[in-house]
């Protein structure tokens, strides 16, 4: 969330925003020439990046069935399938969450292909009326309900502060577990105290109305929409999403996480699903599309009815093309009979290990793949003869567009620290400007505007250990060392066999800028260790 977002709630608490999007350092098109690029941020980023997940659901939807579809559909789509980002549940800050585009085109392919399914349904009551729709558990997925409506225009209002709501049409939302008791209610916020996290009750202001059940219990469930009072105009149509069901015919369901990291030198991570038969028919069914880095045990075959059979898919590392890097797939089990395809995912993420005897010159003139660049706005990791390297070449982090914008360089390998002891790291470092400020937090997640060395055992959460600002890091070269072994247990980090090293930087110009220049650059990386000795057992 940018420091520039706007924030809810409306005067009566209703949900605002509804979504956000990334408007902050968005690499786009800008002006004349057509070659020229530049990042930017603002509503004419995040906007025109909603409008378009929006528009690309609506193109899919009618090439399908030359129907356009009602805005609450899409709107419904496009809340269930948002990335929960911030608090837990939707807030005052981010909405319900991040538009993703992906995930909401999957929801409505899954419609596209069965819309008898339940997965997007349209519907209206009338006064009195209740619908009812029930449905199993699919055994694997939270179950997610969002209902989404367009409420007719309220009295208009023209004091300030005023809490009362202002919905017409008060639908509501209830989904009745197996044992016939258990209720589930929606999501709300208190417009009085917004800080705090979302709790479930009755919501009489949001004109969309979300159940999340996270481990719901095997058997039948029964979702409810009902009504408050009379119905503006008799009736209310609205738009349902629905996600956790099991579907008809055939039903996948991840046995394995389907993100895996792996170790070149180490054992290939192993991808598993159940597959089920959910129809009174024997279901014939193939993978398609799967990448050549993955071996499958099976990849074809025939489910009897109401029967479960396991598949399980092998890295292998050494096909065509496979190298350190983040390799991605998205696939599909294809039901031969009807037609039906069912998509997953399966990404790895590897990496070569470094070991505690790793010195680092960048006298090769290249960057090894020990290394891997990631970062915010145009960030740039390159071994240059330039700059003023020590010797021949040195390794240069920094912004590689003259912009106003801000650009955070990161530079991570992953350290093989299990069975090593009296651990040490030793570089020379000079910056081409004042660096950044201290992180916002410590630790922190995914990422900060700053400039350091962090450490983390999973890749999302990092601990700063050692700061390249004041007295860390001058406009010259110079050798700095620290204990990386006392780092890490200062970070909570020990028993670890591996353990995610990076250098960041906060940058807005180049290295080479002829005006205020900025960057980090490194030369001679050193990270030593001494090998555990195992314990010896004499037995006489």
């Amino acid at each position: 969330m940018t420091s520039f977002g706007s924030w809810g709630p409306s005067d009566d608490g209703r949900i605002k925003p509804d979504l956000v999007a990334v408007g902050a350092l968005v690499m786009t098109l800008w002006g004349n020439p057509s070659s020229l690029y530049a990042s930017g941020s603002g509503t004419s980023f995040s906007s025109p990046s909603a409008a378009g997940a929006a528009l690309m659901l609506q193109a899919m939807h009618r090439q399908a069935t030359d129907v356009v579809m009602y805005s609450s559909t899409v709107k419904a789509l496009l809340i269930h399938t948002a990335s929960d980002i911030g608090n837990p549940g939707p807030d005052y800050q981010n909405g319900w969450g991040l538009v993703d585009a992906a995930t909401a085109a999957d929801v409505l392919d899954l419609h596209l292909q069965d819309p008898d399914a339940g997965v997007v349904q349209v519907e209206a009551i009338t006064d009195g009326q209740t619908y009812t729709h029930t449905f199993h558990w699919d055994g694997h997925s939270p179950i997610r309900a969002t209902v989404c409506w367009t409420d007719p225009p309220g009295e208009i209002k023209t004091g300030l502060n005023d809490p009362t709501p202002v919905l017409v049409n008060d639908l509501d939302l209830r989904v009745v577990g197996p044992d016939g008791e258990t209720i589930h209610l929606p999501f709300f916020l208190d417009g009085q105290n917004p800080t705090l996290d979302a709790t479930v009750g009755d919501n009489i202001v949001d004109n969309v109305e979300q159940v999340l059940i996270e481990s719901p219990d095997v058997g039948e469930y029964t979702l409810l929409v009902t009504h408050k009072g009379a119905l503006d105009g008799g009736e209310q149509r609205f738009s349902l999403v629905l996600t956790g069901q099991e579907l008809p015919g055939l039903n996948i369901m991840p046995t394995t996480p389907q993100r895996a990291l792996h170790i070149m030198e180490g054992e290939p991570p192993t991808f598993g699903w159940s597959l089920r038969n959910a129809s009174s028919e024997a279901l014939n069914w193939q993978v398609e599309d799967a990448p050549e880095w993955l071996t499958f045990g099976i990849s074809s075959g025939t489910i009897p009815p109401g029967e479960i059979i396991e598949v399980t898919a092998t890295l292998n590392p050494e096909s065509p093309g496979f190298s350190p890097a983040v390799h991605e797939a998205r696939f599909q089990f294809r039901d031969l009979d009807s037609g039906q395809v069912r998509k997953t995912d399966a990404v790895v993420d590897a990496w070569r290990a470094i070991a505690p005897n790793f010195e680092e010159d960048f006298e090769s003139g290249v960057l090894s793949d020990a290394w891997r660049m990631t970062g915010v706005g145009q960030p740039r990791a390159t071994v240059r003869d330039t700059q003023g390297p020590i010797d021949s070449w040195h390794l240069v982090l920094d912004d590689y567009m003259q912009a106003a914008a801000w650009t955070r360089t990161e530079l991570t390998s992953l350290l093989a620290v299990g069975g090593w002891a009296n651990l040490e790291v030793s570089f020379d470092g000079k910056a081409f400007s004042t660096s950044a400020g201290s992180p916002s937090s410590n630790p922190y997640l995914g990422g900060s505007w700053t400039s350091g060395v962090a450490l983390s055992a999973d890749g999302q959460l990092w601990h700063e250990v050692f700061p390249l600002r004041a007295g860390n890091i001058s406009l010259t070269y110079a050798h700095r060392e620290f204990d990386l072994e006392e780092a890490i247990e200062a970070a909570g980090l020990q028993g670890h066999e591996h353990l995610f090293f990076r250098f960041t930087t906060t940058v807005r110009n180049p290295a080479s800028a002829s005006s205020d220049p900025n960057g980090l650059a490194f030369d001679n990386i050193t990270i030593t260790g001494v090998p555990i000795a195992p314990d010896l057992w004499s037995i006489y």
